[in-house]
């Protein structure tokens, strides 16, 4: 008689929802996209209110998204590796909800285009 070796053990897959930082995780990004859209939402509102006419709509969203993905570039190339090297990943990940919070308290308090305007950078 031979003797037989035991099959590997197979572990049995996790159901991802198991796990507390994929649940979080999750979370944070749905409250991303609701507030991202509402945000839009107020921004849109805001600009029609300027700007009534459709060309004077669509030259005003041009050089505001145009200006916010070079601003968004900057920070990316320059302020994210200072960031991450100062603060740590963990501060650094928590200036993203710090700054729509104090957005969204300036919309409360001083509602209008520059309070829109400024958070929507901020979330960029």
């Amino acid at each position: 008689m031979t003797p037989t070796t035991p099959a590997p053990k197979v572990e049995k897959p996790t159901r991802p929802w198991s796990n507390s930082y994929i649940r979080l995780l999750a979370v944070g990004v749905m409250c991303s996209v609701i507030v991202t859209g509402l945000l839009d939402y107020q921004l849109k509102v805001e600009a029609q209110h300027l700007y009534p006419t459709k060309h004077e709509l669509a030259q005003f969203f041009g050089g505001f998204y145009i200006a916010l993905n070079l601003g968004a570039l900057v920070v990316q190339l320059l302020v994210t590796p200072w960031a991450l090297q100062t603060l740590g990943a963990i501060d650094s990940a928590l200036v993203l909800p710090a700054g729509v919070g104090i957005g969204a308290a300036f919309m409360l308090g001083a509602p209008g285009v520059l309070s829109v305007l400024g958070t929507r950078w901020w979330t960029r």
